[in-house]
């Protein structure tokens, strides 16, 4: 009988540890790299980066808690209230995904560029 206690018990462990890895790697791939967004100071575009350690560790309680750990902006403007991350949190690009669909747009026209050459050609 204790046999099946600890397996359960090891099981439903088990499961809890997946869960909180799962909860703190998804934040992690979330908030890792840079994200563009505009200063709310004046509206610039700015470029930052986050602590991501401390977005994932903070997922596993419930909302992540970011910080600006970088920004284009800085040192001039090192004393501001960090209100950009309320805009990475809502709907900022990161410069990966950005950079992925202006490639795979540039390769887009690219192709239909040169696909209308060789139609002129024939």
């Amino acid at each position: 009988m204790s046999f099946w206690l600890v397996l359960a018990g090891a099981l439903i462990g088990f499961c809890a540890a997946l869960f909180i890895a799962w909860r703190a790697l998804q934040a992690y791939a979330v908030y890792e790299g840079m994200h563009v967004c505009a200063c709310p100071l004046d509206g610039t575009p700015a470029m930052v980066k986050l602590s991501v350690w401390r977005a994932a560790l903070s997922a596993l309680r419930g909302r992540p808690a970011l910080q600006v750990v970088e920004c284009s902006r800085w040192p001039e403007r090192a004393d501001c209230n960090q209100g950009c991350v309320a805009k990475v949190e809502g709907n900022c690009r990161v410069i990966a995904q950005f950079q992925a669909d202006l490639a795979r747009e540039t390769g887009s026209r690219r192709w239909k560029k040169q696909r209308q050459g060789r139609a002129a050609i024939h």
